[in-house]
């Protein structure tokens, strides 16, 4: 089985390629060489980001033609892939990488993603009165998140999935950085 590896670096310039330019799909190629890439734009704006399996680099690679030849076959191909699956990707601020998988009659997606950061162990809390919510306020959920080194925008987004109509702004967040500084 043949796999590639394609980074977040690649995910997120792959996304940003095909947002800026409508793409709908993504490839997965084999010609003189095999990668897997994005392209958009035509003529003097034509752009593309590829990837190439291991080995099959033809501008790196004297035997990349070879290579290609014997991970694949002698025919060239192209498959294309719903972009959505590498937006989602990248919309999900824990993924690492995407691994596609090329069997002889199968191709496989799957994507890595490291740990969420663990929530802070908290000091053991006295009984709270029987007329308050369990429900946390958009400032503790914020400052958590915060120690935890989470992004401005990833906060934003963790706020308004408790609190869909709160108003959080990158200022909210940035002070509550602020006062989180002074504590320190």
């Amino acid at each position: 089985m043949t796999q590639i590896t394609i980074t977040r670096k690649d995910l997120e310039a792959m996304s940003a390629l095909a947002k800026k330019h409508g793409t709908k799909k993504f490839f997965m190629a084999k010609d003189e060489g095999a990668y897997v890439g994005v392209t958009g734009g035509k003529d003097e704006t034509f752009e593309n980001h590829i990837c190439y399996f291991k080995g099959m680099n033809p501008k790196i690679n004297d035997d990349a033609w070879d290579n290609a030849r014997h991970a694949f076959g002698g025919d060239d191909f192209g498959e294309h892939f719903d972009m959505d699956i590498i937006h989602k990707l990248v919309a999900d601020p824990l993924t690492t990488k995407m691994v596609i998988k090329v069997g002889r009659s199968s191709i496989s997606i799957s994507s890595y993603a490291r740990k969420a950061p663990a929530a802070p162990k908290a000091a053991p809390k006295k009984a709270a009165p029987k007329a308050t919510t369990s429900k946390s306020t958009i400032g503790q959920i914020a400052t958590r998140a915060i120690q935890n080194g989470m992004k401005n925008e990833d906060i934003i987004s963790l706020v308004k999935s408790v609190y869909p109509n709160a108003k959080t702004s990158n200022a909210s967040i940035n002070w509550y950085r602020s006062q989180l500084n002074k504590k320190a």
